[in-house]
């Protein structure tokens, strides 16, 4: 919750990035917390019947991962990697439900304008 509302502030990505990490490893440590406490020892992520645990774990993750290519793009695109900054920030669609949607086609846009690659 605090990395989504941090990135709803528009600071820097890495900071989000890194506040989206650190809450999946929590997720991930209370998992293995809970099985060692119960002796479980099936998967981690499997215990639950209807995958809500996987799913709050592969939530924080995937927001760590749309800020990485986030940040990945736009250091293509500032190292003069034009082609593959359009490569990477094509990929942020997957991710509007984290990354604001303007941010994600404005980066689109720059990289392939740049690129000159403009049927994308």
């Amino acid at each position: 919750q605090l990395a989504e509302k941090e990135s709803k502030k528009r600071i820097k990505p890495v900071r989000i990035k890194k506040l989206f990490v650190l809450a999946a490893l929590l997720v991930e440590d209370y998992q293995n917390l809970r099985n060692i406490a119960t002796g479980d020892k099936s998967s981690d992520f499997m215990d639950n019947a209807d995958g809500v645990d996987f799913k709050v774990v592969d939530g924080a993750w995937r927001g760590a991962e749309a800020y990485h290519f986030l940040m990945l793009a736009q250091r293509q695109l500032y190292e003069g990697h034009f082609v593959e900054a359009v490569m990477t920030s094509l990929s942020l669609k997957a991710y509007e439900d984290i990354i604001p949607i303007e941010e994600i086609y404005c980066l689109i846009a720059l990289a392939s304008i740049n690129a000159k690659i403009f049927g994308t």
